[in-house]
């Protein structure tokens, strides 16, 4: 029972983060755009809308990444891999989550790093805004993605000793 709840509240939790919260940073991308052209047609040109437009696009594409990967609706490119047999392409899985895990995990401690130092920069025309707000997602990225793909790994191992292809 607990556990379920605990599953239920994580999965809240994700999918506002990767589904929600991109949504919401589209909504206002496509509001702030339409505010710049009106501004530059219509009155002066608007500065802050250029950046806050990156700023949500950068939130979207991190964010979206997320979701994409979960639901496995990603560009691969598996020549290789669709030739390879069951075993082959059981290895492939492992080596491929132990290549990303290690490869993110070595990249998270030097990007927390930047987006501290980075948390003493503030934006040009935004001048509420740091650069660690706008880089934050980044962490966010390899926080989920390090944890899916040990998950993903952990299932791996644990199917290849019980021999139950299935549940991959």
């Amino acid at each position: 029972m607990r556990r379920s709840k605990i599953n239920s509240q994580l999965k809240k939790i994700l999918n506002f983060i990767e589904i929600y919260l991109p949504t919401y940073m589209f909504i206002i991308m496509f509001l702030t755009f339409l505010i710049q052209i009106a501004a530059r047609y219509f009155f002066e040109p608007i500065l802050w809308t250029s950046e806050l437009t990156l700023l949500c696009y950068l939130w979207i594409i991190l964010l979206g990444a997320c979701f994409a990967e979960r639901s496995r609706e990603i560009i691969s490119f598996s020549m290789l891999y669709d030739k390879q047999t069951e075993k082959g392409k059981r290895i492939f899985d492992i080596l491929s989550c132990i290549l990303l895990i290690v490869a993110f995990s070595i990249s998270w401690i030097p990007s927390l790093q930047f987006i501290i130092y980075m948390n003493y920069k503030r934006s040009v025309t935004m001048q509420f805004l740091r650069y660690s707000f706008i880089f934050f997602p980044y962490m966010i990225f390899l926080t989920i993605m390090i944890i899916r793909y040990g998950y993903r790994l952990y299932n791996l191992l644990r199917t290849s000793v019980k021999g139950d292809v299935s549940k991959l």
